[in-house]
């Protein structure tokens, strides 16, 4: 190649533009080795030089001639961009001036630059969530206040706008008759004076026995089975303390009971037959040759399946309450008797009875000992068992048809008015 060739070569355009390209990239490394400070201050940065560079970029005909003055205009834009950018980021940071103070450890400059850009993201979606926090805030307070307003409006509201039980019995007494007043007014006077214990007239045990196993065995081995097979279950005094044991009685019993038909929770678990509860007075035990049951007898009452357990659990309220033998005395002294032939005229005196005007003879307790109830093959059955007040001493007849009838009212059985009453021996 001649010397005049490669002078051409030498100041052609495209040698010039290659040269240029390669002073600009020159000025871009350099630039960005100036500013490494975060990533926000490196995205302007880089935008600013690459809109510098776009708007700078030497055309290949006069390179040669403004390279200089163009490098010393571009650092200096640089300087005004890095300034900028920091400025920027010192106003959208509120600890700015903290970090600018802190002595960034060896390593850890990358690391605290994207912590920046990360710190930034988050206090940018927190708030949203801080607006959105003190607004359910606010709710909540006023939420509360007015459950603060109504209860203090209840608090100040006046007793007597509560309406009592006893307010309410007394405003609707002169509205009822003069018969139903006087119960109403006796009833009040018994349990104004009841104590707060509130005991039971008499104590009474609950017993269970199971003679299932027992049907190929002689009289005697029964007999015997029989009665060391009775096992207390609890003893009650108060009327709380007798509720609160039947109440845990059956949901244990409930839990393994599979044959009866009472709902959840209100079965007494005799789940085959030959399996008895005996409830009985303290001291009297379930058997015939007890000296209290031994001159006594039974009224055997015969109710559906799914009657048994409820009918069960009534009389024993009804007897631990001393309903059964009060009302049969009632009934037994007033004009007429249970065998009256005017059916109102002996509810009437029944009733005055209950009111508490029965002057015609005294109140006989202590002759029902117990009621059993026991699971047959041959049909389920419920007896009751009576006996004199004293050792050895049998029931008077009239007082037993007073009772019948006492038990037919109380259980809605009418059947239970024509049975028998059938002798232990």
């Amino acid at each position: 190649m001649s010397n005049d060739a490669a002078a051409a070569a030498a100041t052609s355009p495209s040698r010039s533009r290659v040269k240029d390209l390669a002073e600009a990239h020159e000025q871009a490394i350099d630039r960005a080795n100036q500013q490494p400070v975060s990533p926000t201050l490196a995205r302007k940065t880089l935008s600013g030089a690459s809109s510098s560079k776009d708007s700078s970029k030497p055309a290949p005909h006069d390179a040669a001639a403004d390279s200089k003055p163009k490098q010393a205009e571009d650092a200096e834009a640089v300087q005004q961009s890095a300034a900028t950018a920091k400025a920027a980021d010192a106003a959208q940071s509120p600890k700015a001036a903290d970090r600018t103070l802190e002595t960034v450890p060896e390593g850890k400059g990358a690391e605290g630059a994207d912590g920046d850009g990360v710190a930034g993201d988050k206090q940018a979606a927190a708030a949203p969530a801080d607006e959105g926090t003190a607004a359910k805030k606010e709710g909540g307070e006023s939420t509360a206040s007015g459950a603060k307003g109504d209860a203090a409006a209840t608090a100040d509201k006046p007793v007597e706008e509560e309406t009592q039980p006893l307010a309410r019995i007394l405003e609707v007494l002169p509205s009822l008759g003069e018969r139903e007043q006087q119960i109403v007014q006796a009833n009040l006077e018994r349990v104004a004076t009841y104590p707060a214990e509130m005991p039971l007239s008499t104590s009474w045990t609950l017993h269970f026995s199971d003679t299932s196993g027992t049907k190929s065995a002689s009289a005697a081995a029964v007999k015997d089975a029989y009665t060391e097979g009775i096992c207390p279950v609890f003893t009650a005094t108060t009327v709380p303390n007798l509720c609160g044991s039947l109440k845990a009685f059956k949901q244990a019993a409930g839990k393994v009971s599979r044959r009866s038909k009472a709902p959840e929770g209100e079965s007494f678990g005799l789940t085959r037959p030959g399996m008895n509860l005996h409830f009985f007075r303290t001291g009297i035990t379930p058997t015939w040759e007890d000296p209290f049951n031994e001159k006594g007898g039974r009224l055997t009452i015969s109710p559906s399946a799914h009657l048994f357990d409820s009918i069960y659990e009534r009389l024993i309220l009804l007897l631990a309450g001393s309903a059964l033998e009060l009302s049969a005395s009632e009934l037994l002294h007033s004009e007429g008797g249970p065998n009256a032939a005017d059916g109102k005229k002996r509810g009437n005196n029944a009733t005055a009875a209950a009111a508490g005007n029965n002057n015609n003879g005294p109140v006989v307790e202590g002759m029902v000992n117990g009621v059993v109830a026991s699971r047959r093959a041959r049909g389920d059955r419920i007896e009751v068992w009576l006996g004199g007040k004293k050792r050895k001493e049998p029931a008077p007849g009239p007082w037993i048809d007073a009772l019948k009838e006492v038990l037919s009212e109380e259980l809605g059985l009418p059947e239970v008015r024509t049975g028998k009453y059938k002798k232990h021996f």
